[in-house]
């Protein structure tokens, strides 16, 4: 039986609306990956560059979250650098995530430390940036809610007060796979749309 052309597309619909949600779960899942925020602070003489990569999760992040951390210190002609630093964790409900901004709240109660510690002399060394905060200041040096960006720390560092919500990085473009997982998505939507109108006509 010869059905009307309306009735055999609306039979194929079902299969279209799956392929297109199985785009959108893909597209969903490649958006949620990681996500790296960049940034810089100086204090005093000493500037930090910097740039932390989470797993993604919006809202408030906590150690599990923070996937890796890099960063330049500049302190006068001295300058500090390294990848994959070994403490960069943060507690509490301090540091979170709104859409691609990275802030940290100095009301909170723990740190968000981004930093690398290298063992000299039996003394672990601290190079990198700590944001204290009303409940747990970076050092015995500094007070309560404080910026500390290091170079070597015990020798060369410097603080300063600070208060309120800070941004801490701004996240990156989507990654050129992302746009290429999306395009090529849309482009099979699209294509099996025309397939369907091309074997109903």
């Amino acid at each position: 039986m010869d059905f009307p052309r309306h009735v055999r597309i609306g039979a194929d619909m079902p299969k279209l609306f799956c392929r297109a949600g199985m785009v959108v779960a893909l597209l969903t899942a490649s958006g949620a990956g990681a996500t790296t925020y960049y940034g810089s602070w100086t204090v005093g003489t000493t500037t930090a560059v910097y740039s932390l990569t989470t797993n993604g999760a919006l809202g408030i992040l906590h150690s599990a979250d923070l996937l890796d951390g890099t960063a330049t210190v500049t302190r006068g002609p001295d300058q500090a650098s390294f990848v994959h630093g070994n403490n960069v964790r943060s507690g509490g409900e301090g540091l979170y995530a709104v859409g691609r901004t990275l802030f940290f709240n100095s009301n909170s109660d723990n740190l968000f430390l981004l930093g690398n510690n290298v063992n000299v002399a039996n003394n672990s060394i601290f190079t990198g940036i700590c944001f204290g905060s009303l409940g747990a200041s970076c050092g015995g040096y500094q007070p309560a809610r404080s910026v500390l960006v290091a170079y070597a720390y015990e020798q060369n560092f410097e603080y300063t007060p600070y208060s309120g919500i800070v941004t801490v990085g701004i996240a990156t473009v989507p990654d050129p796979a992302v746009w290429m997982t999306l395009v090529t998505g849309l482009a099979a939507v699209g294509a099996a749309l025309r397939r369907r109108r091309a074997a109903v006509g």
